[in-house]
Parts: structure tokens; sequence; C-alpha cells
């Protein structure tokens, strides 16, 4: 919940698309990460000792996967830590989210085999 409806008591007026775009924004970060950020990793755009730990014990298929799904992090990251800013008006327009480089770069096609590695690697992650 963006921190201006979390604070409905203050009955002070708010941007509710800019709310939207925060709540986009943590379920973006859930989607990708498997977890929830963290109100004391706001900002925070670097991999864990996990993410490190779990890129240096996959095999090759993993490994490749696993590049992929870091390649663009920084990206995405950047992103939602925009989305997801404490301050509304520093927070994007969802035609600004829609148009940032990580939802219009072109990709390549994945295979079904890079979709149930890169799935396989989430569950990992989320287990460990």
């Amino acid at each position: 919940m963006a921190p201006e409806v979390a604070d409905f008591r203050l009955k002070t007026k708010f941007d509710m698309y800019k709310a939207d775009v925060y709540s986009v924004g943590v379920t973006l970060h859930l989607l990708l990460r498997g977890e929830l950020p963290a109100q004391a990793d706001e900002g925070c755009t670097t991999l864990d000792s996990r993410d490190l730990a779990e890129a240096d014990s996959c095999s090759d298929a993993e490994s490749d996967c696993e590049e992929k799904w870091l390649s663009d992090y920084d990206g995405v990251m950047e992103l939602i830590e925009w989305m997801t800013s404490p301050f509304s008006e520093e927070r994007p327009s969802m035609q600004e989210v829609m148009q940032h480089p990580w939802f219009t770069d072109a990709t390549q096609e994945i295979s079904a085999e890079e979709v149930y590695m890169e799935m396989t690697l989430r569950k990992r992650y989320i287990n460990s």
C-alpha cells in the first residue's frame, strides 16, 4: 500500500493513480524477486549474497538462464525503485512506466526450456 494511502487518517488528498503505480511496483518486485520489498531495502539495487551464491552454483544451462535474468537486473530495479518512491510526486505515471526501456526494449524469444530453468532458479531462491 502506498504511504499516502496508509496515512488515510490524515485525510489529505492524494493522487490515486500514483498510489496505483506504487502498488504495481511492489507487485513487480514480488513477481521478479519472489518477495516483497523490505522497508530497509528501499533504494537498494545491489545483488545480495544469496543471488551471487545462486549464480555461482548453477549448471551451464542454469548459468545461461541466470545471466539473462541478471543482465537487466539494474534496469528493472531502477524502475521498481522509481515506482515505489515514498514521495508520490517523484513517482512516474503509468504511461512513463510503460515507456521505460525495461518494457520497450526488444527482447529475444524465450524458449519453454528457458522459462522452465528460470522458474526452477526462482523456486530455489524462494525456498532458500
